[in-house]
Formats: structure tokens, C-alpha cells, sequence
């Protein structure tokens, strides 16, 4: 408790901010914490501030801490299909490992976030056979609610004794469930990344749940030219797209 003597960490104005008694001490602006996709991820957001937290609660200086957080990085070698962001022929194109679904609902939430007014959202899915009926439909429900177009890749290699059509059809139902109305199916990750790229438009943003093949899917991104998006491009771009969404005064 603050009264007591304690400490805590929120938001403030955009800053995660130290709370201490009856002061407050800005820490560094989400923006500048890369995890957080330039202050779009709830759940990144949370992480970041526990991990501030327990580095506070150990003593380490608060300068240190804003250090660490500024230069932790999602990027395909220290945090492979963590929110891995690239960027293709003016599409955004994100790796995660979402495969559940509130990994989902992080997941649709950073896609929306990169995506500009007028834009849509393209995700690929595919899900281990070993996850219960109803965690299957709920992660395949929440990505169609989440996006503009979305398709199932199929997962042979981590069927788990699970028959290969009907993790496939009940991947199906749960975007149907959530309002897609087409649900294209694909061989694997790769094929459906090629898909989606086909179809998608400049300033879309396509996603991909990278299970099987992420060496593959960065494989594929490199050969075609894509770049990835550093902390830098990631805050223009999140800027970008707040700024397509502000409303417009009338005169």
C-alpha cells in the first residue's frame, strides 16, 4: 500500500510512472519501450511494468531500469515469434506465436493498432491438436472478430493424435462463429503467408501464428525482401495510424 510506505507502477500521460507516497516520478515514455509496440499492447504494457517493478523491488536504479526497458527488443533472434515485425512491400507483416486466446486478443490488438483507417487486417492461424474443443474454437473466434480476412494453415506436425480434418474444420467454425465468411485453408504457414501477401493491399497488415515453420516464415521474408521494423519505424508508424484515426473538424 502507498500509505504504507510502498511502491507502485502505472501510466500517466503515456509515461509508466513510479507512485511513492505522495509522489510521482515518470519512468520513460511507453513509446520509447520497445516491447510495447510504441504503447499499442495491453498485455506487453503489464509485463513491462511487473518486470519494472520487481527490478525497483531489488534496488536497481531507476535510470537502469528505463535503460533495460528502452533496449529490450522483440526481434527475431532474442525473441522469435514474439510480435516480430517486418515490413514488405508497404504491408505490415507480424510473427507471433499466439496460440491461445488471449494470446489471440493480444495479437488482433497489436495488428489493429498498425493498421491505418481504411486499411484491413489479414491473419493466418493454425493450432496444436492437443488443446481442448473449446480453446480451439475461442482462438479461432476471437482472431475472425479481430481481423478483415483470416485463413487456417494447416499444422501436420503437431497433430498430437488429433485427425488432421477435423482440427481444421473446428478451426473453421470458430471464425465462422466469429463473422468471417470465407476461411480459406493452406498447406502450412508459408503457403498461407503467400496468400495474404497476394491478396492484401499496400497498408495492410498481415499476420501469421508461426507454430511449425518460423525459421521458414523469416526465410521466405528475407528472400522477398522484407525489412524489419525497428523501435524507431514501429512509434512513426503507430503515430501514423493514430493520426489516420483522429477525427476530422469541420471548419
Amino acid at each position: 500500500m502507498l500509505a504504507e510506505g510502498g511502491r507502485a507502477i502505472t501510466v500517466l500521460d503515456g509515461r509508466m510512472t513510479v507512485l511513492e507516497r505522495s509522489t510521482t516520478r515518470p519512468l520513460v515514455r511507453l513509446e520509447d519501450v520497445p516491447v510495447t509496440i510504441a504503447g499499442i499492447s495491453s498485455p506487453n504494457i503489464q509485463n513491462a511494468m511487473a518486470a519494472a517493478a520487481a527490478a525497483l523491488a531489488i534496488d536497481l536504479p531507476e535510470r537502469a531500469v528505463a535503460r533495460g526497458l528502452r533496449s529490450f527488443v522483440l526481434d527475431p533472434e532474442r525473441n522469435p515469434g514474439r510480435a516480430n515485425l517486418f515490413s514488405l512491400d508497404d504491408r505490415v507483416i507480424v510473427v507471433d506465436y499466439a496460440h491461445n486466446e488471449a494470446g489471440m486478443m493480444g495479437l488482433t490488438e497489436i495488428c489493429r493498432g498498425l493498421c491505418a483507417r481504411g486499411r484491413q487486417v489479414w491473419m493466418a492461424i493454425c493450432a496444436a491438436g492437443d488443446r481442448r474443443d473449446d480453446i480451439i474454437h475461442a482462438f479461432a473466434y476471437r482472431a475472425a472478430r479481430g481481423t478483415d480476412h483470416i485463413a487456417v494453415a494447416e499444422l501436420p506436425q503437431y497433430l498430437r493424435g488429433r485427425d488432421p480434418h477435423e482440427l481444421v474444420e473446428r478451426l473453421r467454425a470458430g471464425a465462422i462463429d466469429g463473422g468471417a465468411t470465407e476461411v480459406p485453408v493452406f498447406a502450412d504457414e508459408v503457403h498461407a503467408l503467400e496468400w495474404m501477401t497476394r491478396g492484401s493491399s499496400p497498408g495492410d497488415v498481415v499476420a501469421v501464428t508461426a507454430l511449425g515453420q518460423r525459421p521458414e516464415i523469416f526465410a521466405w521474408l528475407e528472400e522477398h525482401g522484407a525489412e524489419r521494423l525497428g523501435p524507431g519505424e514501429v512509434r512513426r508508424l503507430a503515430r501514423s495510424v493514430r493520426g489516420s484515426r483522429a477525427p476530422v473538424r469541420s471548419g
